[in-house]
């Protein structure tokens, strides 16, 4: 990612805090698109980072099957809603894409 681009989605993640947003940053161990993976983290305060991995050992999915993961979904649904979140996750295998 440019500098010029991370300084600007920095500035999107600050106001989105300020406006009352929580930020959950899921990525994967197996990412052919940002290298290193700790690269598209964002490194503020306030933000969780975890990668789908640390929940789902065995799930390899890649950058592109994201959107497309069962695991990835459930992820998001627990953080866009805490009070009603699935515990554990089931974790099924995904796509290694």
């Amino acid at each position: 990612m440019h500098r010029a681009q991370r300084r600007a989605d920095q500035a999107v993640h600050r106001a989105d805090r300020a406006a009352g947003h929580r930020l959950h940053d899921h990525d994967v161990h197996h990412d052919e698109i940002a290298t290193p993976p700790a690269a598209s983290f964002v490194h503020e305060p306030g933000v969780r980072n975890e990668y789908v991995q640390d929940t789902c050992p065995r799930d390899p999915v890649g950058h592109l099957g994201e959107p497309y993961d069962a695991n990835v979904g459930q992820l998001v649904e627990n953080a866009l809603d805490p009070a009603d979140a699935t515990p554990p996750i089931p974790c099924v295998a995904g796509l290694p894409i």
